[in-house]
């Protein structure tokens, strides 16, 4: 079966574009034929001569946006039976435009259920270093979104949707940052997320109904928030596990988790977040309590340094739901009097139990910073929290907590 890949170009919206772009009306068509499943698509073969020359220089005017469009389209078996759905879509090496947004929503709206496909994408890239996607489109709508369908009681497992994406950035344009999504992601089982870099919007990667998340060598940058994670109309956050990932250089809040459990972040580096206007801060924010599990998170071998925030971790718990925290071998460190934590840790918690457990922690300041007891290394809020701790390092006495707390 030949497949001409002209009739699989897609007009989407346009928007949010400073300077006119050029608008190729064909496509060059794919080499040869593909109908098995366990062939992988390259992003180039739905460019068109104009896009790929672009690429070539490296110049970004030209919007790549309807060839990822019409390669995710087929990538997800849109245009095939869902038993043959689930491509491999390789975006080879180089500076790609997107002028539009795009998105893997069609399960979505025709609400398919769980009928056994799996419902598979993988995107690759050649390596964060190499393959670059700078977005230029409207704000008011994700960069990249993918949405799975999520049934109700009685109509199925709900969320089958495995995704899983490596090897590229994703960066708002620097004209334009600070401004919409980057990566949307709702309604998924399992994502995996390997040596990519997500930075400059207003949101990094923005999760709503996704159960289960695994990334490592993740960057998530510049945002004013890097990663949020919530519940929507099926599930929070459970499961997600942070493997030498940066959250650095985000205004607000480098990870949020609402709602979530089981939130491991091991050996990550998280620096460089807050604002002197947005005292509210945190490197790391766990809200309103692990309301499907016992355990909100663990946070093993991460540092933490030169954050302007209200605390690097702020457990603020709303939901009744009792629940631990773990932190073991992290290093907190203030590197100076003009950004440094107003605390480390700010566990608060005013309708639940907290129990928490700091073991083997190094919390300690050098440069210019002056140490005080108004900057204690740990603040606990509430009649409810407990801490246990075992074989601390408090550089400086008065910031070290109070004994029994």
């Amino acid at each position: 079966m030949t497949l001409d890949r002209r009739t699989l170009l897609v007009t989407v919206g346009a928007g949010g574009v400073a300077s006119p772009i050029p608008a190729p009306q064909t496509a060059r068509p794919l080499s040869g034929s593909t109908p098995d499943a366990s062939e992988p698509l390259r992003l180039t073969d739905f460019m068109t001569p104009e896009m790929l020359a672009d690429v070539r220089s490296g110049t970004l005017r030209v919007d790549c946006a309807p060839a990822l469009q019409a390669a995710l389209n087929v990538a997800s078996g849109r245009d095939r039976s869902s038993l043959q759905n689930g491509r491999r879509l390789l975006i080879p090496a180089g500076r790609y435009l997107l002028a539009q947004p795009v998105a893997m929503e069609w399960r979505n709206a025709q609400k398919i259920s769980d009928d056994g496909d799996m419902r598979r994408l993988t995107i690759e890239g050649e390596g964060q270093a190499n393959t670059v996607l700078f977005y230029r489109g409207d704000p008011t709508q994700p960069a990249i979104q993918i949405r799975g369908f999520k049934s109700g009681p009685g109509q199925g497992d709900g969320v089958s949707l495995r995704l899983s994406m490596q090897g590229f950035q994703l960066i708002r344009d620097l004209s334009t940052r600070h401004r919409g999504t980057g990566l949307a992601l709702n309604g998924a089982a399992l994502i995996r997320f390997v040596d990519m870099e997500v930075s400059s919007f207003d949101v990094n990667i923005e999760m709503v109904d996704v159960l289960r998340v695994y990334m490592e060598s993740v960057h998530i940058n510049g945002g004013k928030i890097g990663l949020r994670a919530r519940g929507g109309n099926f599930s929070n956050p459970n499961v997600y596990k942070l493997v030498h990932c940066s959250i650095s250089g985000n205004l607000t809040h480098g990870c949020h988790v609402i709602g979530g459990c089981n939130i491991s972040l091991d050996s990550c580096a998280l620096e460089g977040n807050g604002h002197s206007s947005l005292r509210g801060a945190a490197c790391v924010l766990f809200e309103d309590g692990p309301s499907q599990g016992g355990a909100a998170g663990h946070l093993d071998n991460c540092y933490f340094e030169n954050n302007h925030v209200a605390a690097d971790v702020i457990l603020d718990w709303k939901d009744e739901a009792p629940g631990t925290i773990k932190f073991t071998a992290c290093t907190f460190q203030r590197t100076s009097a003009a950004r440094a934590a107003l605390h480390h840790i700010m566990l608060q918690s005013q309708k639940s139990a907290m129990l928490a457990h700091v073991d083997s922690c190094a919390f300690k300041s050098f440069g210019d910073y002056a140490p005080t007891s108004k900057r204690s290394a740990v603040q606990v809020i509430g009649p409810h929290v407990t801490v246990h701790w075992t074989a601390n390092l408090f550089q400086n006495p008065e910031e070290a907590p109070t004994p029994g707390r």
